[in-house]
């Protein structure tokens, strides 16, 4: 299959639909902190891996995701909101529902119930239903807050819908999203756990091309969800190119190889590097297990003049 692969001359992602700004950070010039792998002519703009992501053209993968245990990360969540005793899905989406179709003044729904609705979600129906109704309210100019958005892909995530939550993130326009990073970044590393997991069972099996399909699905979409901050003006940080670097090292194949190189390429293009210091010592080590010596003299570089706040504690 032709899966999804990151382009240094990639096209550039057309902004026209959102009309929004190149993210405040600037990065240094990209002579003072080309990685010595990727020449300095194939870099087409300062943001060249985010850029070279068509987003818009495939949004996620349709087919029904397999179920995958849940990642340290999900595990470690424990919020459990607030739902009023008698509430449930069906009549709250059907109330919903009603009331976005024909909107009168003074009878507006009140602003939590999409995020009560999203709460109660439980399975992947559900989920999608949601969408729907975070459509519906984005179009009645009622505001989707951050926090509704951010229990929407915490909820996919967990359901192991992960592609509902992409897909809204995908296309603001439809549904007014309003994420933070670090709700973006959870995406990421959903995708990223269940790229492992895939890999994992691909080594076991290497003859079974559906799951290598499901392995390729799952990078690719976390390399997807990687360019979604553009959208919304927010500015990359270490933990987002560590993420990729992390998951990409971990699948042990040569393209998974190849894109951390390329993503590990444009973090130390900044000042300081955007990348942790666990993940440019799991790059350093996959290079010398390679025999590329310079790459990994690089990385010993780069590791050197890290900020604190992105070294290991």
């Amino acid at each position: 299959m032709n899966a999804l692969r990151i382009r240094l001359l990639g096209r550039v992602l057309s902004r026209s639909r959102l009309a929004l700004p190149t993210p405040a950070r600037t990065p240094v010039p990209v002579a003072c902190h080309t990685a010595p792998w990727v020449p300095t002519a194939q870099i087409t703009s300062p943001r060249w891996l985010a850029t070279s992501v068509p987003v818009e053209e495939t949004v996620a993968t349709e087919a029904a995701e397999p179920v995958v245990e849940p990642s340290p990360e999900e595990l470690a969540d424990t919020y459990k909101p607030m739902v009023p005793t008698g509430v449930d899905f069906p009549t709250l989406h059907a109330t919903l529902a009603e009331q976005l179709k024909d909107l009168v003044p003074h009878c507006m729904p009140t602003h939590t119930q999409l995020h009560l609705l999203i709460n109660v979600v439980t399975t992947t129906e559900e989920a999608a239903q949601a969408a729907e109704i975070m459509a519906q309210w984005h179009a009645a100019d009622l505001p989707v807050t951050s926090l509704a958005t951010s229990r929407f892909i915490y909820q996919c995530c967990k359901l192991g819908c992960p592609r509902f939550a992409l897909k809204i993130l995908s296309d603001r326009v439809t549904y007014g999203a309003n994420p933070r990073l670090k709700h973006i970044h959870h995406l990421m590393s959903h995708y990223g756990h269940r790229s492992l997991v895939h890999s994992q069972a691909c080594a076991a099996n290497a003859s079974d091309d559906q799951l290598r399909t499901l392995f390729e699905h799952a990078q690719d979409d976390m390399f997807r969800a990687f360019a979604l901050p553009e959208f919304y003006q927010l500015a990359y940080d270490a933990t987002s190119y560590s993420i990729l670097i992390r998951y990409c090292v971990q699948a042990a194949t040569d393209e998974s190889y190849r894109r951390a190189s390329v993503a590990a390429a444009e973090a130390t293009q900044f000042d300081p590097p955007l990348i942790t210091e666990e993940a440019a010592v799991l790059l350093r080590d996959a290079c010398k297990a390679r025999g590329e010596h310079d790459k990994a003299s690089y990385l010993n570089q780069v590791i050197a003049k890290l900020p604190q706040e992105n070294r290991s504690v």
